[in-house]
């Protein structure tokens, strides 16, 4: 049952940043833009879920669960965001 919490805690802090992210790089072209791509910030969402397992694959079941729970959360959030308001894409050419 904590890891549903922290999980959807994840979710909702996940998706406020992409929210804010999303509200920044608007007013601030170059964060997102580079060399003639956009780079979306779902892309980090996704990333970061790649990598998850990769990072934490000694304590997945041991004293950091709830911060894995949160993280994964975390990235589910912002491609939810972002899938949202933009479609589910990552990279696009300018």
């Amino acid at each position: 049952m904590k890891k549903l919490f922290f999980s959807a805690l994840g979710f909702m802090l996940g998706f406020g940043w992409g929210w804010f992210w999303e509200a920044r790089t608007k007013k601030i072209y170059h964060l997102a833009h580079v060399k003639g791509y956009h780079f979306h910030h779902s892309l980090y969402g996704i990333v970061s879920i790649l990598l998850i397992p990769v990072i934490w694959h000694r304590n997945w079941l041991n004293k950091r669960s709830k911060l894995i729970s949160v993280s994964i959360g975390f990235s589910l959030g912002v491609i939810t965001q972002h899938s949202r308001s933009d479609g589910f894409v990552s990279i696009t050419k300018d």
